[in-house]
């Protein structure tokens, strides 16, 4: 039986972003950035984008932040033994190589800011949702509801909140700066849950009330014990890891 501390470790969480031609329904991608939470990263620059979208905010703050302009179309850079990849190509050249990059990860979570053309922008690279790499989560994760949960304005700038200060020099719409920018965001966000999230494996039922996660093999689900031994979860749990609540907001 596989326990908990194995079936989280197969999971990455990848932290991405997207430059696009506008926020409507026939946007094209410009670049895309992302940095895997153990720090190999993918920046790709689209040279197939409709380029007569392009309107004067785009170029100041988008165009003008590409890292690969003087690149040669479907040149390739490898870093880190070939795990950290920068392409600049059209829609299939890229895909190859986001497919390949991803690859190196047995389960893959999408994380994003503020999402909602980011993850359709990502699926459409595969032209379907259904055909995105099979290693990755159907469901991506967007920070802003961290954010939220953490009674924190989800309109917060995002520099500010992770580097604490805002520089006139990021270069904020680089889509591999945003996605570092997103990842940055995220540590800290948990760091604030703790230290570390998920402790005290157990092979047998908990004794103390509280929230766990527990597993019976197959499914993974949070599960409550209350003070009155009643018992709320997965049928067949057999591995148990306690969930520590959020500290008291000051």
């Amino acid at each position: 039986m596989e326990n908990i501390e194995n079936i989280l470790k197969k999971k990455t969480k990848v932290f991405f972003d997207c430059e696009f031609t506008g926020l409507h329904q026939g946007t094209t991608l410009i670049s895309l950035g992302a940095i895997s939470e153990c720090g190999k990263t993918f920046y790709s620059e689209f040279t197939d984008y409709d380029k007569t979208q392009i309107d004067d905010w785009l170029k100041d703050n988008v165009i003008k932040k590409l890292t690969l302009k003087d690149y040669p179309e479907s040149g390739i850079i490898l870093a880190d033994n070939g795990k950290s990849i920068e392409i600049k190509g059209n829609t299939n050249t890229i895909k190859e190589q986001l497919e390949n990059w991803l690859s190196q990860f047995e389960e893959v979570e999408m994380w994003s800011d503020c999402l909602s053309y980011d993850w359709v922008l990502f699926c459409q690279i595969w032209g379907h949702a259904f055909n995105v790499p099979k290693n990755i989560y159907y469901i991506p994760f967007d920070i802003c509801t961290v954010f939220k949960m953490h009674d924190i304005d989800p309109d917060i700038s995002r520099e500010e909140f992770s580097c604490g200060e805002l520089d006139p020099n990021m270069p904020k719409h680089n889509a591999l700066w945003d996605a570092k920018i997103i990842r940055m965001c995220y540590e800290k966000l948990r760091a604030r849950c703790g230290t570390q999230l998920w402790i005290a494996v157990n092979d047998e039922m908990p004794k103390n009330p509280g929230q766990y996660l527990g597993t019976n093999g197959s499914s993974s689900a949070i599960c409550s014990l209350l003070k009155s031994g009643a018992f709320y979860g997965l049928a067949n749990t057999t591995h148990w890891m306690y969930v520590p609540e959020l500290p008291t907001k000051t």
